[in-house]
């Protein structure tokens, strides 16, 4: 953290000392403007919040590859502000072309993306589990073809989901990636639970010491984004790495694919091309006709995810703001919707075939899966019907969110294939 002590002089001799790999040196006439505008207002930030973060994480966003200076399960509600503010300045420096533009791969179909990595710790407490307990349990609402009773499982599938949202955050936020992150929407996301037992329960299996870390990468040769009708859809992969519990052997313990879709204008190059549209030739015949479950999220729900994701999107916490962006009302968080939607499969004593596959699938002690599509904001409250189906051969499935006739969450889990 920065030092209390620190004065004006002080805050303008460090910021100086990041301004030097923050802006590339260009002989432009309008040099010395664009240090003004940049510098002055960071000045003036960094002399009025020098006891928080925000010098360390605008460090963070400055560079292709750096370590998170703080716990990333632990950022407060100002980091959070700090990171949004950091993200508002893209928009500035973009608007001074200190952000870079979009670039088409070799291939000229796809978009290649600054390769960027960021580092963190991760510290794990009983807190943590209390939050994300009183924001996924007891939210099952009772359906009249079935009676779903909860157990006393001790099962937090999306805990490091949650609490690894911030460091995706802080990437979406480094000014070396073209992508304008507001307006910018998950579309899917990918978990994989490399080892069942240590998501479920990391405390009980983990060491928790200073080998808990976490990863987050983007772009580069492997991680091409992909050119859609609606803008640029991209992937962040987030790794959570750690040894068990006498163990001294550091491994992948999860690994989630966050896909992220951003807007681009339809005369942008590589231009989009519909003969690339990829069919879902999933049947749901198999599904079943009855619902399985059923989830409830209110208007207080979003502020409880919060407390463990960190992300306050206005969107999500204030019915106000979520009108002004042409939303109803407050939208629910994606992954919560899931993790409640799983919490209420796994404990569920329904005893359809679907609903026992998905369940044995969930308690595995076997790597496995679950893809999440999001295919419609979630306008709060809502109640979501839980239908479950299985893949023709029976070795992955299926579940959806709907309310009505709209379907809300389209989802699949299987064991996880080398």
């Amino acid at each position: 953290m920065i030092s209390p002590g620190m004065g004006a002089v002080g805050s303008a001799a460090f910021i100086f000392s990041i301004y030097k790999g923050w802006l590339p040196y260009t002989s432009d006439a309008n040099f010395i403007l664009r240090v003004l505008i940049v510098v002055i207002p960071l000045i003036i930030f960094g002399y009025t919040f020098q006891e928080s973060s925000f010098l360390l994480l605008l460090r963070v966003t400055g560079r292709r590859k750096s370590w998170m200076p703080v716990y990333v399960s632990r950022l407060g509600f100002f980091d959070t502000i700090v990171i949004v503010f950091l993200i508002g300045l893209k928009y500035l420096f973009r608007g001074i072309r200190l952000v870079p533009g979009y670039k088409v791969a070799a291939d000229g179909k796809h978009i290649l993306l600054p390769e960027l990595r960021l580092d963190a710790s991760m510290v794990l407490d009983d807190s943590d589990y209390a939050r994300y307990d009183a924001a996924t349990k007891n939210q099952s609402v009772a359906v009249k073809t079935t009676s779903p009773v909860k157990s006393a499982g001790e099962s937090r599938l999306l805990l490091f989901p949650g609490l690894t949202t911030p460091i995706m955050l802080v990437l979406m936020a480094n000014r070396y990636l073209p992508v304008l992150p507001f307006g910018a929407v998950n579309t899917k996301n990918r978990f994989e639970f490399v080892d069942p037992a240590a998501c479920r329960d990391p405390i009980r299996h983990l060491e928790l010491g200073s080998k808990l870390t976490v990863n987050a990468r983007i772009g580069g040769d492997s991680l091409l984004g992909r050119r859609v009708k609606r803008g640029v859809e991209f992937d962040v992969v987030v790794e959570v790495k750690a040894p068990r519990k006498g163990e001294s052997q550091v491994k992948v313990v999860f690994r989630q694919y966050i896909t992220i879709l951003a807007s681009l204008s339809s005369s942008a190059k590589p231009l989009f091309d519909s003969t690339q549209l990829s069919v879902d030739g999933e049947e749901k015949s198999s599904w079943a006709k009855q619902p399985s479950s059923a989830v409830r999220l209110n208007s207080s729900s979003p502020g409880k995810w919060a407390s463990v994701c960190k992300d306050y999107n206005p969107i999500h916490v204030s019915s106000i703001l979520a009108k002004l962006f042409g939303f109803p009302g407050k939208i629910a968080h994606g992954n919560h919707a899931v993790a409640c939607a799983l919490d209420e499969l796994q404990n569920s004593k329904d005893s359809g075939f679907a609903e026992k596959g998905f369940r044995n699938v969930l308690v595995s002690s076997h790597p496995f899966f679950v893809d999440a599509e999001f295919k419609r904001p979630m306008v709060l409250p809502i109640d979501l019907v839980i239908r479950c189906g299985s893949s023709k051969d029976s070795k992955s499935f299926l579940f959806s969110a709907e309310k009505g006739e709209k379907e809300h969450i389209s989802a699949r889990a299987g064991e996880l294939r080398d």
